[in-house]
């Protein structure tokens, strides 16, 4: 008995672990692709601009 709650809760757990490394992947993943659409926003208005004389 105790040993089955002991392997319910070491299997929870793990099973948390793995849903907050997941999220944490995702959101780092997101958070790349959100900066590096910026930046390239920043350089062609910067290249666009720099031809025209700001």
């Amino acid at each position: 008995m105790i040993q089955n709650i002991t392997h319910n809760y070491t299997e929870a757990i793990k099973a948390i672990k793995q849903a907050i490394l997941q999220s944490r992947y995702k959101a780092a993943v997101l958070a790349n692709r959100e900066m590096l659409t910026l930046y390239f926003g920043v350089g062609e208005y910067i290249s666009r601009n720099s031809r025209e004389s700001f």
